[in-house]
């Protein structure tokens, strides 16, 4: 009965990490969605959107401080370079501007698309995303001590046995 609870708990706890994990990238994806979005329209409508674009270089940093936890580090990486490459948005062709922010946009939806709650990531984010040494390692020593038990059990039916 014991297992039965700790295991209850522990999948709840694996259930708890990944769904918050997968708020907090949506969430900072939608966020960063709707600054790209704003900042299309105002280069649409011929503003300078150079200070716009720092901010979202701003903003992706300060997001990537939690998501960098949490989601892929080289989808991160090939986001911010985007990011980086769209800074000096007023000497950019609007073409190459509008599709590096059609890239950009699809790049943070595919972040946030990673993260929609599937069973895969329901009961595997602990132990793909998180430091889990200590996790492996006492699930290995639990099997050894089972193999154990068994082997002592098996060993001592035999020797009791007569043959």
């Amino acid at each position: 009965m014991k297992r039965v609870v700790l295991c209850s708990v522990i999948i709840t706890f694996i259930m708890i990490i990944s769904l918050s994990g997968t708020f907090i990238v949506r969430h900072s994806c939608r966020e960063i969605k709707e600054e790209c979005e704003r900042v299309i329209e105002s280069y649409k409508n011929g503003e300078n959107v150079s200070d716009d674009m720092k901010e979202i270089f701003s903003l992706w940093d300060e997001k990537t401080e939690l998501l960098c936890f949490i989601v892929n580090k080289d989808k991160l990486d090939e986001t911010g370079f985007v990011i980086s490459e769209l800074l000096d948005a007023d000497n950019m062709h609007e073409g190459d501007f509008l599709s590096g922010m059609d890239s950009l946009i699809y790049s943070i939806e595919d972040i946030a698309e990673d993260e929609t709650p599937n069973f895969k990531n329901i009961f595997w984010t602990f132990m793909n995303k998180f430091n889990t040494s200590f996790l492996f390692y006492a699930i290995q020593q639990n099997l050894l001590l089972i193999n154990t038990m068994l082997s002592e059990k098996t060993v001592g039916f035999c020797r009791n046995k007569k043959v």
